[in-house]
C-alpha cells in the first residue's frame, strides 16, 4: 500500500508539473507578443512624433531641402527598419524613404485623416498623473 500511494503522488506530481508548464507556457507566450509588439508601437509613434515635429516641419516651413530630409530619414529607415512616408494634410506623400525623390510622380493617399490619433495608453495616462500631481 506504502508503495503504490508513493507512486500515485509521484505520477501526480508530475501530472500537475507538466499541466503547469503548459498552462503558463501558453499564457506567458501570448503575453510576451502582446507586450513586444505595444513596445514596437509605442516605439514607432514616438519616432513618428519626432519626424512630424522636426524633419516635417522644417520641410513645409522651407528650412531645409528636399534632398536633406530625404537622406535624414534613409537613416531612421535603416535605424527602424521602417518605412517612413511624410505626407501633407490633404493626403499628398511628400516624402517615401524606401523611393527615390520624385517630384513629378505625385502619389495621393485615399482615405487619408490627419486627425487620427492613436488612444492614449496606460503609460501615458500613468504619466499625466504624475505631472498632475506635481504641478
Amino acid at each position: 500500500m506504502r508503495k503504490t500511494l508513493y507512486l500515485k503522488l509521484i505520477l501526480a506530481y508530475i501530472i500537475f508539473g507538466l499541466f503547469g508548464f503548459v498552462v503558463v507556457a501558453t499564457f506567458v507566450s501570448d503575453m510576451t507578443i502582446n507586450h513586444l509588439t505595444k513596445e514596437k508601437a509605442d516605439a514607432l509613434y514616438r519616432e513618428a512624433t519626432l519626424i512630424a515635429n522636426t524633419y516635417a516641419t522644417d520641410l513645409y516651413n522651407t528650412e531645409v531641402s528636399l534632398e536633406t530630409v530625404k537622406t535624414q530619414l534613409d537613416a531612421l529607415d535603416t535605424y527602424l527598419n521602417a518605412t517612413i512616408w511624410i505626407i501633407n494634410p490633404s493626403g499628398r506623400m511628400v516624402l517615401d524613404s524606401s523611393a527615390p525623390v520624385d517630384v513629378e510622380n505625385e502619389v495621393v493617399v485615399e482615405n487619408f485623416d490627419p486627425t487620427i490619433t492613436p488612444a492614449p495608453t496606460i503609460q501615458s495616462v500613468t504619466f499625466s498623473r504624475r505631472l498632475t500631481r506635481k504641478c
